[in-house]
């Protein structure tokens, strides 16, 4: 966000904050923005479904008409999030979170969805496969063992 930002402005987060994995994303983030301390976080909103993060991110963008900048916990809320900047007539950068097929055809066709953060599916299972074999051979294992994300991002942040 602080690059495609420039290294300032206004965001606004669509959270989730009853689920831990969710928590982490939006913790993470507003972590890497402590390195780009001109970009400053104005609006948390939860945006559950993809209809409550559409209303979440209208009204983020109704309250603050300057906004840079919509982080989305997940692929639904980004896209929400794109839809009410493209309503407002606003250039709302936006960033989400899974990499779902759906989010990335969306970030090649609109400039303004600049991004998602990708999971690895195959890696996060594979991991899930060794711990059980573990656990049942009664061998420890860590208790955090995180599989690192990657980015899908517009041809614009490239």
């Amino acid at each position: 966000m602080c690059k495609v930002l420039g290294g300032k402005g206004k965001v606004g987060v669509i959270d989730y904050p009853t689920i831990q994995s969710v928590i982490d994303r939006v913790t993470g983030f507003k972590k890497a923005l402590e390195a780009c301390p001109d970009v400053k976080i104005v609006a948390v909103q939860p945006g559950i479904t993809r209809a409550d993060a559409l209303s979440a991110a209208q009204n983020m963008l109704q309250a603050n008409p300057d906004l840079a900048g919509i982080f989305g916990f997940g692929d639904d809320a980004a896209m929400a999030a794109a839809v009410a900047g493209k309503s407002a007539g606003n250039h709302v950068k936006v960033i989400g979170f899974d990499g779902m097929p759906e989010a990335r055809a969306a970030v090649d066709k609109n400039p303004n969805f600049v991004g998602v953060i990708h999971q690895y599916p195959d890696k996060m299972g594979a991991l899930a496969v060794d711990t059980a074999v573990k656990v049942a051979e009664k061998q420890a294992v860590p208790k955090l063992q995180p599989v690192t994300p990657g980015q899908y991002l517009n041809a614009s942040v490239k």
